[in-house]
C-alpha cells in the first residue's frame, strides 16, 4: 500500500474540487461558449463544435476528445469509467461531423466515427463506425449513410 503525505493529499483534494467545480459550471452554463471553455479548462479536448447542448456531463477519469463540427445534444452523458461488472476506465473519442441526439449515454472506451449519427436516448456500448446511423438501447446499426459526391 502506498502512503501519501498530508501535503500530497491536500493537493489531490484541491485538484478534484477544482475539476468538479469546472465540470459543474460547464454542465450548467446557459452559454455554449462558456460550456466549451470550462470543459477545455478541465482537460477535455474539444474542437470547434457545431452545437454543444446544455447539461452535457463529461466524465474526467480518462481523456475525452471531441473533434470539430460535432453536434452534441443536451443532457448527454459521456462516461470514461464504469464500476458495474468489471471496473473499466477508458478514453472516449468523438470524430468530426458527428451528430449525437439528446439524452444519449456514451460508455467508456467508445470511438464514434466520422459523419456518424447517434439517435436520441441511445446508450452507446460499442464503437460506432463512420458514416452510420445508430440508435436504441444498446445502440444498434439503423442504416449506413450514402456518401454524396462533390457539389
Amino acid at each position: 500500500m502506498q502512503t501519501i503525505s498530508p501535503s500530497q493529499f491536500k493537493i489531490g483534494l484541491l485538484r478534484n474540487i477544482h475539476l468538479s467545480m469546472l465540470r459543474w459550471f460547464a454542465c450548467n452554463s446557459p452559454f455554449q461558449t462558456l460550456r466549451v471553455a470550462m470543459y477545455r479548462k478541465a482537460g477535455v479536448s474539444i474542437g470547434k463544435p457545431r452545437m454543444f447542448g446544455g447539461h452535457v456531463w463529461i466524465d474526467l477519469w480518462a481523456p475525452v476528445k471531441i473533434e470539430e463540427n460535432v453536434l452534441l445534444g443536451g443532457y448527454t452523458f459521456i462516461l470514461t469509467h464504469s464500476w458495474i461488472g468489471n471496473a473499466k476506465v477508458a478514453p472516449v473519442t468523438i470524430k468530426r461531423n458527428v451528430e449525437i441526439g439528446v439524452r444519449t449515454i456514451i460508455m467508456p472506451g467508445i470511438t464514434v466515427g466520422e459523419n456518424a449519427t447517434v439517435g436520441a436516448g441511445s446508450i452507446v456500448t460499442r464503437n460506432v463506425a463512420a458514416d452510420t446511423v445508430v440508435a436504441g438501447n444498446p445502440a444498434r446499426l439503423i442504416r449506413t449513410k450514402e456518401k454524396t459526391k462533390g457539389v
